[in-house]
């Protein structure tokens, strides 16, 4: 997937920090420090036309979020088996 970041060609890419947690940034590190915890999917948000929405889970299962915290678009997703 290509970095969001404005003016970036970059690509995000899964990484471990020195905690050993997963998180996603930018392949251009350090020219582009764009980062993120929660796992991005190549889907634009049907409501604020955001170019990715994240997955966060929980105890109650997996959801597709939006980005922007105004927009607050949420879907859940199937149970993985």
């Amino acid at each position: 997937m290509g970095c969001p970041e404005e003016g970036c060609d970059g690509e995000l890419v899964q990484k471990v920090s020195k905690r050993g947690k997963v998180f996603y940034s930018c392949n251009r590190y350090p020219k582009c420090t764009f980062a993120l915890w929660d796992k991005p999917v190549a889907k634009p948000c049907p409501l604020c036309n955001s170019p990715f929405l994240v997955e966060k889970s929980n105890k109650k299962g997996r959801r597709l979020v939006c980005p922007d915290k105004e927009c607050r678009y949420s879907e859940e997703l199937p149970e993985e088996e």
